[in-house]
């Protein structure tokens, strides 16, 4: 019987389950959808045609609700009729990761088992777990016979088979593991047991089956089993009299086994009842609160219990999964919690501590009986807090996971939500994902952080902002935006941020821990009228005042010298978000500038430093371009204690470097003038570059002085003890497989590392996810880090950074320790690749594998012994008589051992290698794929695998860039521009050539026009200043009838005049040379009966003048003894004997001298002697005066 297609699109509908549908026969023959007929009345018709030729199946539809759909319809292949056989070996289409191995084949076992690595034909199930070819899934293992009745189906579909079907596993996925929410299925496998019977021994066979199904699902990364159990009714074969056989009716014996056996002899998971007769009810169970369903994740390392903490034992402590386990520091993010089993009445509460704080308390919402939802409070701290759960109301808190803060600026990946505030408009507009709140209703509110001595923190602002538009408006985008306008109603909020939470349709009391997104910090001052150049102005003031040097003057932070050291040097300096070239289009707004970095850490005082590089390379420095790094008072990751002034990661940050920097750097001149002398650029004086050493292939080691040479122990060896034992590195070496078969060589597989008796960092190869990294709490736990959930991992000094390639079979792992050492772990081919990158600090004070950093490689084969071996021994020699020396006691591990794997797993001290190189390839192959690479030869001849020796070869190459771009430059200094003048230039190390020119009016002086770096650190020659050019004045004779007194007609000469006798002067009798122009008019002489003329004429034109204008006394104006009038914007002031007198506004006096009010502030004149400054509110200033100026 075929389904019609209306009935296939219901069986493949929404969510894919049987419950949605009933099915009865119509009298065509035709299968027809019926959606008004309960269940427990119903028949339905099996959706594949019956095993038993000329009969029709049928079963009870509210049995079969949890099986996907099966059979001949939805092309499945069927497995032989047999008893005690399988399918065949089934080659898949994809690899599907079973815990840490991949596996392409399978098979369909007929006693309910899917195997791995061969059939399973045993009928009795032994306990597990087992070892060596028994990796197996087994949903229900017991003896199933088809030749008595029933089929088994099984087919394999990638997601474009069948979407909605994918869509539907995929929401059980994420619905039943937290971890799981970006959970998107691209393979799955399905295998169905339908009505199978039992094997019956001379027997008539009872009319007795089980119907059961399996599903292997994968994205790529995890997988998991699902076991679905529609009815059973038998658990055992029955083979006649034996103790282990069942009784005609398929009960008793050894029952049925259900579960899985990793084959490791170590993980595997039992269901409680298997191999007893409660098993025979597991329709009536689950793992995941639906009866009759079974969901396992099968792609970790180690197994987990995959049931929550039952009703006897959810009291007591135990662990927490949390999803998402990382965060903003601001909160407001929901995260889904796992642990014990929840019940609805229960009081569920979440509190969040760290190391020294008792931390906020949240209540929680029910989702289900497994899984709670709590809200992440603002935490202000970035790291590792811990999250203790508490299910009576905050009586007790049992249960304990860890949740990771990172900075708000660092916020990726599962909480990618932000409010945009767009500024471009006449109103600000804020901007957010439609989707990131549930809810039609919000709640908004503009936070301000507070950094002062009287309040540390981010507090609700009361800023009420006013909506401009009554309602968010929904754009094209799908983005819900409003204008907004809001009233500052003190000063002091310069930094604002925007919180909308989900809100209540009647307005009332704010929820603080409701779920919420928020914008980026943002200045306050868009909403206001702010004089800018005043607040800058003031700004200097006080930074001229603070006494704390900076990070670019303290000697602890010092900038690389060039982009490629900056690159490398990551233990010291991380990319910078607003300009990296890892990130696309990130330096758009940046002129000349391609990559920054800042350093990772404080210096003693907090501070920080940001450098920039421009297109060649070179180090730019703010006084040449704006758009250049500088130093920075705050670090951007704050330090602890977190409550304090200037240490709140980033927002510190923002309020006293980023802000003064948007506000005053707007253009070149106020930048200069305000800005730059509080926060220099660092010109890299002083930079130490970092010293590489490298340990990849076969295993090849180049030390720290850069002595290459091979050691292929087997086992864990000490790579680098150093700063007096404070800081471990270790190596662990497993033998090379090529193509199965295990060779005389040996690679790193693990490396592990601890400081300063902190976390223990480990790092291992891992067939699935290529890497795999587990790090240590306060309690020497172990746990996986989830870089699927977080890239970024922080603990105290410890930053880890997870990079992934376009497959999983090239990643790398980078882990940055405070103190500036580093190291980058690449996996490619099951073999890893080490890069390690130590600081100045460590020189001199290092041993083992990594050899003895003091520059001379003569010593580097130091034994723990103070022996050393000569640096050109034989591999045999430094095998035995080095390498072998430094492996590791059992008490000094650092390392992370998995389930069933200790010391003694790794520990083969009597494993011998390859001393001598064989000839096992044909030489031009070897120099096809090596050239003349020693190391890539040796590898080639020694595993017989091209790909392995190119790789060897590409990272010697790419180790050999490495050293040149930390060799130590040379330094010269940084050069300003000269005063009334420019210079071009930008480099200030070796070969840098600066040139100089001066502006008009002024020439260069003192030094040369060009000058370049020498290799000696010193510039060529002296820096040159600009003078002004000497100004002359046109010739000026005397006057006729007279003479002059003075020849120089240069700036500030003067010249006197005067007349014969009986001629008198027309004109001044004295003229100045200024700025190239002479005072007056040069004077005549006129006789004095003419004179006397021009005086008559000028009496009775005044005395008319006197006549017209009435007398208006001396109210406005003030006779003065002698000296100028000095004019101010806001008025004029008259200099008397003692003071000055305005003849409007206000006058502040001084003993000699008064202040003036202009626009911005007041201005002290001071003469001669004396001077006193008057302070405003915002700032002081003193203007200079002098009499006959």
């Amino acid at each position: 019987m075929i389904l019609s297609s209306t009935a296939k699109g219901l069986l493949i509908g929404e969510d894919t389950q049987w419950q949605r549908v009933c099915f009865d026969i119509r009298t065509n023959s035709q299968l027809e959808a019926n959606y008004n007929r309960s269940f427990k009345d119903c028949r339905c018709i099996c959706p594949f045609p019956s095993p038993i030729p000329g009969n029709v199946s049928s079963y009870d539809a509210c049995a079969n609700r949890l099986l996907f759909p099966y059979g001949l319809d939805f092309n499945d292949e069927v497995v032989p009729t047999n008893d005690d056989d399988s399918s065949g070996i089934i080659n898949l289409k994809t690899f599907f990761p079973y815990y840490d191995t991949f596996y392409e084949s399978l098979y369909v076992n007929t006693n309910g088992v899917i195997s791995f690595e061969g059939v399973v034909n045993d009928y009795t199930p032994d306990p597990f777990p087992l070892m060596d070819t028994w990796p197996m899934i087994a949903p229900f293992w017991a003896d199933v016979d088809t030749t008595n009745g029933g089929a088994i189906y099984y087919r394999e579909m990638v997601r474009k088979d069948d979407e909605k079907l994918a869509q539907s596993i995929d929401r059980i996925i994420r619905g039943n593991d937290v971890t799981q929410a970006n959970f998107e299925l691209i393979w799955m496998f399905v295998a169905t047991w339908d009505q199978v019977a039992f094997y019956v021994l001379d027997q008539p066979r009872p009319m007795i089956n089980n119907t059961f199904q399996a599903l292997l699902v994968t994205d790529g990364r995890s997988s998991f089993t699902i076991f679905n159990y529609a009815h059973i009714h038998w658990t055992t074969g029955h083979a006649g009299g034996s103790s282990i056989a069942g009784d005609p009716d398929g009960l008793g014996g050894i029952e049925a086994q259900v579960g899985y056996n990793v084959g490791d002899g170590v993980r595997y998971y039992t269901v409680m009842g298997s191999r007893t007769e409660d098993i025979v009810d597991i329709e009536e169970k689950s793992n995941v609160g639906v009866p009759g369903r079974y969901i396992f994740n099968v792609g970790g390392e180690s197994v987990v219990d995959p049931d929550c903490h039952s009703s006897q034992d959810r009291d007591n402590s135990g662990s927490l999964i949390l999803y998402p386990a990382s965060g903003s520091m601001l909160g407001g993010n929901a995260i889904q919690v796992q642990g014990p089993c929840f019940q609805n009445t229960d009081k569920v509460m979440c509190r969040f501590i760290s190391d020294n704080d008792a931390g906020p308390t949240t209540t929680c919402q029910f989702f289900g009986g497994r899984t709670v939802s709590c809200v992440v409070p603002i935490l202000l701290r970035i790291g590792r807090v811990h999250v203790f759960l508490s299910i009576d109301d905050g009586a007790t808190f049992g249960f304990r996971g860890i949740y990771t803060s990172v900075s708000t600026e660092d916020v990726t990946g599962a909480i990618p939500y932000k409010v945009r505030l767009d500024t471009n408009g006449i109103y600000p507009k804020v901007v957010w994902p439609s989707n990131a709140l549930d809810g039609s209703y919000y709640d908004i509110d503009i936070y301000v952080f507070k950094d002062g001595a009287d309040s540390i923190g981010l507090e609700n602002g009361r800023i009420r902002p006013t909506v401009v538009n009554d309602m968010a408006i929904e754009s094209p985008n799908l983005d819900l935006e409003f204008n907004l306008t809001i009233r500052l109603l003190s000063k002091g909020n310069d930094v604002g941020i925007i919180r909308i939470s989900q809100g209540d349709e009647e307005p009332g009391e704010q929820n603080s821990f409701a779920t919420s997104i928020w914008s980026d910090p943002f200045d306050l001052s868009i909403f206001t009228d702010l004089n800018v150049p005043k607040w800058c102005s003031a700004w200097r003031n006080v930074e001229s005042f603070n006494s704390v040097q900076l990070a670019s003057s303290d000697g602890e932070l010092r900038c690389p010298c060039n982009l490629q050291s900056a690159l490398i040097d990551r233990g010291r300096f991380s990319p910078s978000p607003r300009c990296s070239n890892t990130v696309h289009e990130s330096c758009v707004d940046e002129v000349n500038i391609v990559h920054c970095v800042r350093s990772s850490t404080p210096s003693s005082e907090g501070h920080g430093l940001e450098c920039c590089y421009d297109t060649n390379g070179a180090l730019s420095n703010i006084e040449d371009n704006i758009d250049a790094g500088y130093a920075h008072r705050y670090h951007h990751l704050g330090r602890e204690p977190f409550d304090e002034i200037g240490r709140v990661p980033y927002l510190s940050h923002f309020l006293h470097d980023i802000l003064p920097y948007r506000r005053c750097c707007k253009d070149k001149k106020s930048c200069s003038a305000n800005f730059i002398p509080a926060r220099p650029s660092h010109d890299c004086s002083g930079y130490q570059p970092p010293r590489p050493a490298r340990m990849n292939g076969d295993p090849h080691i180049q030390t720290l002085d850069g002595l290459a040479y091979t050691f292929n122990g087997h086992g864990e060896y000490v790579l680098m003890n150093s700063l007096d034992g404070m800081f471990m590195m270790q190596g662990r070496t497993e033998p090379l497989q090529v193509t199965g078969n295990v060779r005389k060589a040996t690679r790193f597989t693990a490396i592990a590392a601890q400081y300063n008796n902190g976390t223990n960092i480990h790092v291992s190869l891992n067939e699935i996810h290529g890497l795999a990294v587990h790090v240590t709490d306060s309690d020497s736990q172990w746990s996986q880090i989830r870089f699927d959930l977080t890239p970024i991992w922080y603990d105290t000094g410890i930053t880890i950074f997870y990079s992934e390639e376009t497959n999983v079979t090239s990643v790398s792992v980078t882990v940055a320790f405070d103190f500036g050492l580093v190291f980058i772990v690449e996996a490619a081919n099951d073999i890893m690749s080490i890069v390690v990158v130590g600081p100045e600090t460590m020189r001199g004070n290092t041993s083992g594998l990594l050899g003895n950093w003091n520059d001379d490689v003569a010593d580097d084969l130091q034994t723990p012994d103070g022996d050393y071996l000569p640096s050109n021994s034989s591999i045999r020699d430094i095998h035995y008589d080095f390498g072998e020396k430094w492996r590791i006691a059992i008490e000094d591990s650092v390392f992370y051992y998995g389930t069933g794997t200790d010391y003694k797993t790794y520990s083969h001290p009597n494993f011998v290698p390859w001393f001598e190189q064989p000839n096992n390839i044909d030489q031009a192959l070897v120099f096809a794929v090596c050239g003349d690479n020693p190391e890539c030869i040796f590898d080639f001849q020694v595993t017989g695998d091209a790909e392995i020796a190119k790789v060897t070869k590409q990272r010697v190459e790419s180790f050999e860039e490495i050293v040149k771009s930390v060799i130590p430059v040379v330094v010269c200094g940084f050069i300003p521009a000269p005063s009334n003048g420019t210079k071009n230039g930008s480099v200030y190390t070796e070969g840098g050539v600066l040139v100089f020119d001066c502006n008009d009016g002024y020439s260069i002086s003192n030094g040369a026009s060009t000058i370049y770096c020498t290799q000696e650190g010193f510039w060529s020659d002296s820096v040159p200043s600009c003078v002004k050019d000497e100004v002359v004045c046109e010739f000026i004779d005397a006057p006729q009838n007279g003479a002059k007194n003075g020849s120089l007609y240069v700036e500030g000469s003067i010249i006197h005049f005067k007349c014969d006798v009986g001629f008198t002067l027309n004109g001044q009798s004295k003229i100045r040379c200024t700025d190239g122009e002479w005072s007056d008019m040069a004077p005549s002489c006129v006789k004095e009966d003419n004179y006397w003329n021009l005086i008559y004429i000028a009496i009775g034109v005044l005395g008319v003048a006197l006549l017209v204008i009435p007398p208006l006394g001396c109210c406005f104006c003030r006779r003065r003894s002698d000296g100028d009038v000095l004019q101010s914007s806001r008025g004029t002031a008259v200099q008397n004997d003692y003071a000055y007198h305005k003849s409007d506004d206000d006058v502040l006096h001084s003993s000699r001298g008064t202040a003036v009010q202009n626009d911005y502030a007041y201005h002290n004149y001071t003469y001669e002697t004396g001077s006193q400054t008057v302070q405003t509110n915002d700032t002081y200033a003193t203007s200079i005066f002098k009499t006959g100026q």
